[in-house]
Formats: C-alpha cells, sequence, structure tokens
C-alpha cells in the first residue's frame, strides 16, 4: 500500500516534470548537500526502477524527491546603513507537498546569525530582516524545511553594502564678531562610526560655500573665509563621508560682520576739532 503511494506521487512529479517541459525535478546528492535538476526521462527511470513491486524504495531516493527545491537567491534590500533593519524575500517548491519554513543565514563582521520563518505554503513569498552592525560587506542566504524535516540546499548568496552616516558636524568654533575684508578661521568636527574618512562644507550664511580636504575622523577640520560686506550671516558646516553619504546641517554659528575702522575712529581726539 504504501509503495503504490510512493508511486503514485512519483507518477504525478513525472506529469507535472513533463507538462513544463525543460523543467526538472529537483535531486539533491546527500553524499555533497549539492542538487542537480532531474529531468522528465531520468524520473521515468527511477519510476520503472522501482515499479515492478520487486524492489522496496531506496529511502535516499524517496527523501531526495520529496525535499523542498533549493529556494531563490534572496531579493530586497543592496545596502543600507548599519544599526538599520533591511528586508529580504524568497520563495521555494516544495515537490513532495506539504508546508516549509525557513531559515535566514546573515553574515555580519564573519558571525552568523540565524532567523527562521513559520510555515507556509510552497511557492509564497516570505520576508526577513536583520540589522548589521558593523560596516563593509553582508552576506545573506537561505534554505528551506518541510514539515518531516528535510532539508533543501542553501540558496545562492546575496551580498549587501552596509554603510553609516557621519555624525551631524559640530557647530562651527571661531569669532562671532569680525570686520569687513579681514581674515578668519573657523573649525568643525564628526565621527563616522565605520571610521571614514570625512570631509566637510561651509556655508558662510549665503556668502559662499567651501569643501575641505578629507580628515581623520574625530579631528578637527578648519577653513578660512573673509566677508566683503557688514551684516549678520548664519554659519553651518555639513559632514560627507568617502562612502558620499552626508550628515545633516550642524547648529548655526551668527557672525556679525561690521566695517572697517576709518582713520578718524582710531583717533577719537580728532573728532572734537
Amino acid at each position: 500500500m504504501c509503495l503504490a503511494i510512493i508511486l503514485l506521487s512519483l507518477i504525478s512529479l513525472y506529469a507535472l516534470a513533463s507538462m513544463n517541459g525543460s523543467q526538472g525535478i529537483c535531486i539533491p546528492c546527500s553524499e555533497n548537500n549539492h542538487s542537480a535538476n532531474l529531468e522528465p526521462a531520468q524520473a521515468e527511470e527511477i519510476l520503472l526502477h522501482y515499479s515492478n513491486g520487486t524492489e522496496q524504495m531506496n529511502a535516499q531516493d524517496v527523501q531526495s524527491l520529496s525535499r523542498p527545491n533549493k529556494p531563490v537567491r534572496p531579493w530586497g534590500d543592496n545596502d543600507g546603513p548599519i544599526q538599520k533593519g533591511l528586508i529580504f524575500f524568497t520563495k521555494s517548491e516544495n515537490p513532495g507537498g506539504g508546508m516549509i519554513r525557513y531559515t535566514f543565514e546573515f553574515w555580519d563582521d564573519g558571525k552568523p546569525v540565524y532567523r527562521t520563518t513559520p510555515f507556509v505554503e510552497p511557492g509564497i513569498t516570505v520576508k526577513e530582516s536583520n540589522v548589521w552592525r558593523h560596516c563593509g560587506k553582508g552576506l545573506v542566504r537561505v534554505r528551506a524545511e518541510d514539515e518531516d524535516g528535510s532539508f533543501s540546499d542553501w540558496s545562492d548568496i546575496k551580498e549587501v553594502k552596509i554603510w553609516t552616516i557621519p555624525q551631524i558636524a559640530a557647530k562651527p568654533n571661531g569669532p562671532n564678531v569680525v570686520y569687513v575684508n579681514d581674515l578668519n578661521y573657523y573649525k568643525t568636527v564628526s565621527n563616522d562610526r565605520c571610521g571614514n574618512l570625512i570631509k566637510y562644507t561651509f556655508d558662510w550664511g549665503g556668502n559662499g560655500k567651501y569643501t575641505t580636504p578629507y580628515f581623520e575622523s574625530d579631528v578637527w577640520a578648519s577653513a578660512s573665509h573673509r566677508w566683503s560686506r557688514p551684516g549678520n550671516y548664519h554659519v553651518t558646516a555639513v559632514a560627507i563621508n568617502a562612502q558620499g553619504k552626508q550628515s545633516g546641517s550642524s547648529y548655526d554659528l551668527t557672525v556679525t560682520v561690521r566695517p572697517r575702522k576709518s582713520f578718524l575712529q582710531d583717533w577719537p581726539l580728532l573728532d572734537t576739532l
């Protein structure tokens, strides 16, 4: 009776494979944990091998024909910042029938983290998220498991680029009362959790901008500027790391630019003459 049921299942699988043309049945090899696609002719050969009833179905062949297919390579976010959840999707089929669940493997700084979904019907797209805590390259792969505990092969690996955004630059530090055409120096600093180099763009409050060369993270960077007209100017700075990621704008420093003193102002007694 059991053999008859198994044969009927195999016949059904063969019929499906035949209707799909070149699409075969996935036959994993237990010795090396790799899989190959079983073409219809190969499926027929296995069926004929056991169809006369003189030989019992080999347990390895039963498991090979029934375990879930290799899942689709995960898709979803291609890059993202550290400390932020990134989302990935996959799906698979189960030739043996029955529900399947997925185990996602996330690699962060050379260490794997595993997350397993609930059981779902075959062919349904599932999703899982992960937060990376180190910059660089993250890896994602997934495998499927049926209710009988049979595992698929691991999917192909998806690579993810993990980056960071510099901290908001410090409020520019420098004189807040200056004179027209005097050269003045201002500095700021930021931190990049991945240790990237940082450059800074100073906004001179509507009087132009200046971008510095790159500096090490946590190293103060300075820039000079002179204003040609009196007035109040709001000076800000932003940090940009070597990956091109930009911080928000710093708090502004209000700089009052005064007219340069005249010769007579330097000699107040002359005003009384």
